[in-house]
């Protein structure tokens, strides 16, 4: 649907659409399998385009503004291409950072989580070691990006 801009403006166009017909303060955009540099550039494009839709509807129709983020790896890095971090920061209000399903302690694989030979111990250092890792996710987008300054 990126690659092609009668496609993007197809979609931008039923977004607000849909948002505003439902009383959405904002749309959010999640695309998982995005991990070509040529998806990235389009990602880009689509964030810009969205934006500039956006805030063309929402002077024409005298509205509060959609707010508008996008689900993101918790990395800016996915296989051989990088997040379009210039057009997240210029055109997103903020990202919500997928920190999730990437880090498994060597143990879980040993064993089942929840049997009678896990510990609390063990239990709690799984805890552990996910919260470490997303709120490191976390982090390593906003030092990393800067992402949403103002926003």
């Amino acid at each position: 649907m990126v690659s092609n801009e009668s496609f993007r403006k197809s979609f931008i166009d039923s977004s607000i659409r849909i948002a505003r017909l439902y009383g959405f303060q904002g749309l959010d955009l999640c695309w998982v399998s995005a991990n070509s540099s040529s998806d990235m550039t389009n990602m880009g494009l689509l964030f810009q385009e969205w934006r500039d839709s956006v805030n063309s509807e929402a002077k024409n129709s005298s509205r509060q503004e959609l707010i508008l983020t996008a689900a993101v790896q918790y990395s800016p890095d996915v296989e051989s291409a990088s997040f379009p971090v210039d057009s997240i920061r210029s055109y997103l209000n903020w990202v919500h950072v997928m920190a999730y399903d990437h880090y498994m302690p060597e143990w879980v694989l040993m064993q089942p989580c929840m049997t009678h030979q896990v510990s609390l111990t063990q239990i709690m250092a799984l805890a552990h070691g996910l919260v470490e890792a997303c709120l490191q996710a976390s982090w390593f987008w906003v030092c990393l990006s800067t992402v949403m300054p103002g926003r």
